[in-house]
C-alpha cells in the first residue's frame, strides 16, 4: 500500500521484477516512511510458479533485481557529481 502523493513523488520507471526494489530504494532515498506489514496467505492452488518454482526463474528474477539496484546506484552516483 502506498499514499498516491508517495508514489507519484518516487517516479517509478521499472515495469517489470525490479519495481519492488525500485519502490523501496527511492522510498528510502526520499525519506518516506516506510512499514512492513505481515499479510496471510494460503498455498497456490493449482500451476507451478515461473519464479520461485525454478531454479532458472529463481535466477532470473534475482538478476534482474541485482540489475535494478545497480542501476539505481549508478544514477544516484551520476547524480551527485
Amino acid at each position: 500500500m502506498i499514499r498516491r502523493e508517495a508514489f507519484e513523488q518516487i517516479g517509478m520507471r521499472d515495469r517489470g521484477f525490479g519495481w519492488t526494489v525500485e519502490m523501496q530504494a527511492r522510498a528510502v532515498e526520499l525519506g518516506l516512511r516506510i512499514a512492513e506489514i505481515p499479510v496471510g496467505y494460503r498455498d497456490r492452488q493449482g500451476g507451478k510458479s515461473k519464479i520461485s518454482g525454478t531454479l532458472k526463474g529463481s535466477v532470473q528474477a534475482g538478476s534482474i533485481i541485482l540489475t535494478t539496484l545497480g542501476k539505481l546506484y549508478w544514477q544516484k552516483v551520476i547524480g551527485h557529481r
